[in-house]
């Protein structure tokens, strides 16, 4: 049984969501792997960009700053994408949060709500796991921006 109580890792509600909300967190996973190997990738070779002599290089590493900026902004439109489809499968799920079995005993405003308690769940897990993306996208985007300062200026 479902306690409203509790917290609400993915893990708990795995087995009560349905299909599209299973579909919807294995394509938030892929599109986390992928951020955050976009992420580790920028880093690496923003680390590798500040040894660099600015004089010297400039051509190279302004062409490798617009690279990384284009990876950046292609992660943030796969964010932005996956967040809008987020949210037509929540708005879905929750057209449906009143479809149960007729045959049911149970009350039908306790069913409804134990529906939309998983819908709310549902919501707080993606949320959560879009919150992540966004700060380490804002974080990234920062030493970005820090390391063409530094290699502007010096």
């Amino acid at each position: 049984m479902f306690m409203p109580n509790a917290p609400f890792p993915i893990w708990t509600i795995w087995k009560n969501i349905g299909f599209l909300e299973r579909l919807f967190f294995l394509a938030l996973f892929l599109v986390s792997i992928y951020s955050l190997f976009s992420a580790v990738k920028i880093v690496v070779r923003l680390r590798y960009m500040r040894r660099l002599h600015p004089d010297e290089d400039r051509p190279s590493i302004q062409e490798s700053l617009g690279a990384l900026r284009r990876l950046l902004a292609n992660v943030r439109q796969t964010i932005d994408a996956t967040f809008y489809l987020f949210g037509c499968v929540l708005f879905v799920s929750l057209a449906n949060i009143g479809n149960f079995a007729d045959n049911s005993r149970a009350l039908v405003g306790y069913v409804i709500f134990q529906n939309f308690l998983f819908q709310c769940a549902f919501a707080a897990n993606a949320f959560f796991v879009f919150l992540v993306l966004h700060l380490i996208h804002w974080s990234v985007s920062r030493q970005l921006n820090s390391c063409a300062e530094h290699l502007k200026f010096s």
